[in-house]
């Protein structure tokens, strides 16, 4: 399993672990020494007891001019192949990146047997300059399998001439830390009175996130209506700003991020979880505070409208009056009609438990495996 994203322990390695649990499988994770990832530089991080064996690399250009598609491996990753022999080499990239370029020479030269297993997140089709472009065509004839977070991402290598199996896999969530608690007692936690009602935000403060539409709302609404922001990120001071010129002090509590085994707080702090996205590739905030068993109004950008569907209500990217509307609704709610809306999020939540989908993973593994039909 090869991916920057395996930096992370608590985002990444949690999908290595859940299958590393499972008979049969035996997995070897391939992690950049370091990366930019989760808006900051990261050094891989080792779980202290792991149950999969982790390969770190030295990384070359793991950041150029703000992108991170030119990164690759400068040593390590031939020997490595050659040594493990992999019966599936599972990619966690895009294809355009050099690192897939760099994975699909190295499998075709020492690991030709192992089906190249490729997971793309890109939900629109762009065409990339030359060599990536060149890159991009040769990783993509070499995949034996795409699992896409969304439908979208599927579609995008298949435009770009993939016709082979495929699948939908999301995210994965920590079901194990994301449950329903005392909403006084979070907010206790917190620091954030326990009066009035709440709508909270879990995020990068980023314009993609739309946390500035969110305080126009605010803005908008009653005022025993105030709004938690629980993350970190280039917009926050002019978010402090913009909620200041709006007079909302002592309506909007800004909370830096919070480590995973506490993220539920900034969930079960708020009466009602805003999502109020301009673009979002997947959605795992939405997962999560379904999990929580909190109601949720999200923006419809990206995969949003699709992961979220019935259990919860979509407003227009970039409309305050929208998000004020949906958000009013949410919180005056009848009781019976709440519980069981949340009820039935929580049960679709548990759909994207890291342990659900790896039994989706190793069903796609034993698909392509040799000897299951694999294409060479």
């Amino acid at each position: 399993m090869i991916s920057h994203a395996y930096v992370s322990v608590e985002l990444a390695q949690a999908k290595a672990r859940e299958l590393a649990r499972r008979p049969g499988l035996d997995v070897t994770v391939v992690a950049p020494s370091r990366f930019f990832e989760l808006g900051r530089w990261m050094s891989a991080e080792r779980p202290p007891a792991p149950e999969y064996r982790l390969e770190v690399l030295p990384v070359a250009l793991p950041m150029v001019r703000g992108q991170r598609h030119a990164y690759f491996y400068p040593r390590g990753l031939v020997k490595l192949m050659r040594s493990l022999r992999p019966d599936v080499v599972d990619l966690w990239e895009e294809p355009y990146s050099a690192v897939s370029t760099q994975v699909a020479l190295a499998r075709r030269a020492v690991a030709r047997r192992a089906p190249l297993v490729l997971n793309p997140s890109q939900q629109a089709v762009k065409r990339q300059p030359p060599p990536f472009r060149w890159g991009e065509g040769y990783v993509v004839r070499s995949a034996s399998y795409v699992v896409g977070r969304s439908a979208e991402s599927v579609a995008v290598v298949e435009a770009k001439g993939y016709r082979g199996p495929s699948a939908v896999i999301g995210h994965g969530i920590e079901l194990g830390v994301l449950a329903p608690r005392d909403r006084a007692a979070s907010r206790r936690e917190l620091g954030i009175p326990e009066e009035g009602r709440v709508v909270s935000f879990a995020g990068r403060l980023v314009p993609d996130k739309g946390i500035d539409v969110l305080l126009d709302a605010i803005a908008l609404m009653p005022g025993r209506v105030g709004a938690l922001i629980v993350g970190e990120g280039p917009e926050e001071a002019a978010l402090r700003a913009q909620a200041d010129r709006l007079g909302l002090a002592g309506r909007v509590w800004f909370h830096g991020s919070l480590p995973m085994e506490r993220v539920a707080l900034a969930f079960t702090a708020g009466d009602v979880v805003a999502m109020p996205s301009r673009h979002e590739p997947w959605g795992r905030v939405a997962i999560e505070a379904m999990a929580c068993e909190v109601p949720l109004v999200a923006g419809a950008a990206g995969h949003l409208p699709a992961l979220v569907g019935e259990h919860g209500r979509l407003v227009r990217p970039g409309d305050a009056d929208d998000l004020a509307r949906a958000l009013g609704e949410a919180l005056d709610e009848p009781g019976p009609a709440r519980a069981e809306r949340v009820a039935r999020a929580r049960d679709y939540a548990a759909t994207f438990s890291w342990a659900a989908l790896a039994e989706r993973w190793e069903a796609v593994y034993r698909e392509v495996a040799p000897g299951n039909g694999a294409r060479p």
